[in-house]
């Protein structure tokens, strides 16, 4: 009986010590927490958010190559062209690393059954995103030089010359999206938030929503009302800007959210100075992993002078066809991150 009595109990381990355990063999099984199943179910809908401006930006290129004077001759000056995408997609990148990052917090907080600090993380997630759209904004000025220095356009040129509106119609494209960005980054971020909180269907339904909206919205500024690549680039961030509030709306009318995850307590309102930091300094980090093939591309570019518009085509060609590859990648690497974030 003595022996029964100072017989050590050992106690009960808990839920995130049950979840912790063998992490990296979950990812090889199907039906488990963090497994297989719940892998493919964050990936369709991170895929359909990192894929859905790749499209949009496609059938824009289209109807501005096909129905524009700027546009139509696109293989005379490709490099200028391929450029402008090219910065809006190395900064897009750079600047939405801070939104993944913030994602990867709220996840954790979830799985850590921390739901009280998810309010707090969304809401500096909305601050740093504030802080990425202003740095993306100062850069504006960089934007019609770079074009300048990639062809032969010199300002002394005939008013009429192709080069010169060219430049001027990716100059003015790439303003308008850079000037805008900020609907590109709540866009994400309330995108990544419901994946993080492990709601897909409203990501399903909204980026859906957004593509059909932001065709419709081509077809009446581009063709209708002859707006040209203003047209293009107002349709795109408009289209955002909906999504965003889309978003918006379903996160903080939800009773059960308001009140689960403290979305409107003053000390969740209040920003984290540390966290900020933190967010740029690695978020800027993640989103220059993600943007280098882009880095490399312009680097071509710049140092390909002189090399026959075809082979610039060609190539242009060859990284479009690797983006709309690496859109799988991107979709499957956020469900992970997600995921990962939520087992820590």
């Amino acid at each position: 009986m003595d022996s029964n009595i100072h017989q050590t109990i050992e106690p009960e381990p808990t839920e995130s010590k049950k979840r912790n355990k063998n992490l990296i063999s979950k990812f090889f099984s199907w039906n488990d927490e963090g497994g297989g199943r719940q892998l493919l179910k964050l990936a369709g809908p991170m895929l359909l958010s990192e894929g859905s401006f790749a499209l949009s930006f496609f059938i824009e290129r289209i109807i501005l190559g096909r129905f524009f004077v700027e546009g139509q001759p696109i293989g005379f000056d490709a490099a200028v062209v391929s450029v402008a995408y090219s910065v809006i997609a190395v900064l897009m990148w750079l600047t939405i690393g801070t939104t993944i990052f913030c994602a990867m917090r709220i996840s954790e907080r979830m799985g850590s059954n921390q739901d009280s600090l998810v309010g707090g993380t969304l809401w500096q997630g909305i601050y740093v995103s504030i802080i990425a759209a202003i740095f993306a904004a100062a850069l504006i000025p960089a934007i019609k030089p770079v074009l300048k220095l990639l062809s032969d356009f010199e300002e002394g040129e005939d008013d009429d010359s192709y080069l010169k509106l060219l430049v001027n119609a990716e100059a003015n494209y790439s303003t308008i999206m850079l000037s805008l960005m900020i609907m590109f980054l709540l866009y994400n971020l309330f995108s990544l938030f419901f994946g993080a909180v492990s709601y897909v269907v409203p990501i399903y339904i909204v980026n859906l929503v957004c593509m059909g909206i932001n065709a419709l919205l081509d077809y009446l500024l581009i063709m209708v009302f002859g707006l040209g690549y203003h047209g293009a680039a107002y349709a795109t961030c408009l289209t955002k800007f909906v999504g965003a509030v889309i978003f918006a709306i379903l996160i903080f009318r939800r009773k059960d959210f308001r009140n689960r995850f403290k979305l409107l307590k003053l000390s969740s309102l209040k920003p984290q100075i540390k966290f900020l930091i933190r967010a740029v300094l690695v978020g800027a980090t993640v989103g220059l992993v993600n943007s280098l093939d882009e880095v490399v591309w312009m680097m071509y570019l710049m140092l390909m002078q002189g090399v026959s518009e075809a082979a610039v085509t060609a190539a242009g060609y060859a990284l479009s066809f690797y983006e709309t590859v690496m859109i799988v990648i991107y979709g499957i690497s956020a469900a992970l991150q997600l995921i990962v974030s939520n087992n820590i």
